[in-house]
């Protein structure tokens, strides 16, 4: 039989080597087509936040409430694409743009959170998958694990 302190061994050892392997399935690091990908995103984000104010404002109030958290939500994702853009534009490279690529990913979890009580049109849904699906190419370079997931329908 083995001792607890043995099986917390093993497990550190077993959990360590999985961390280590899935930093192993990065995608080995292309700074032209991050940078690609950075800026497609910075100007896929502006677009959102631009359809997103052409939006007519809801009149129910828990509706318009949500409204304007979306809005929130979506600008300061559209600010942090714009710095992320910038950052690996300058030549920064993995290290040095993973923290922005996290902020990037919390950001549009929140606004994905925020946008289900938030009626939206095609025009909308549409810019918002495209964001998504460039948020989950840049994952590849920095978390396989973190793509989102599509939105669930209401």
């Amino acid at each position: 039989m083995r001792s607890p302190l043995g099986l917390a061994l093993a497990l550190v050892l077993a959990l360590s080597s999985f961390a280590a392997e899935a930093r192993a399935e990065l995608a080995p690091w292309d700074q032209a087509r991050v940078n690609a990908l950075a800026q497609q995103l910075a100007d896929k984000t502006r677009e959102l936040y631009d359809a997103i104010y052409r939006q007519p404002q809801p009149v129910a109030g828990t509706q318009r409430k949500d409204y304007f958290k979306l809005k929130r939500e979506v600008r300061h994702l559209k600010n942090e694409a714009r710095d992320f853009a910038g950052d690996v534009a300058s030549g920064a490279g993995r290290e040095q743009t993973e923290p922005g690529f996290e902020a990037l990913m919390s950001s549009a979890r929140w606004a994905a959170q925020e946008a289900r009580s938030v009626f939206t049109v095609k025009q909308v849904n549409d810019l918002a998958a495209e964001t998504r699906g460039l948020l989950n190419e840049l994952a590849s370079y920095y978390d396989p694990d973190a793509p989102l997931p599509p939105p669930r329908r209401r």
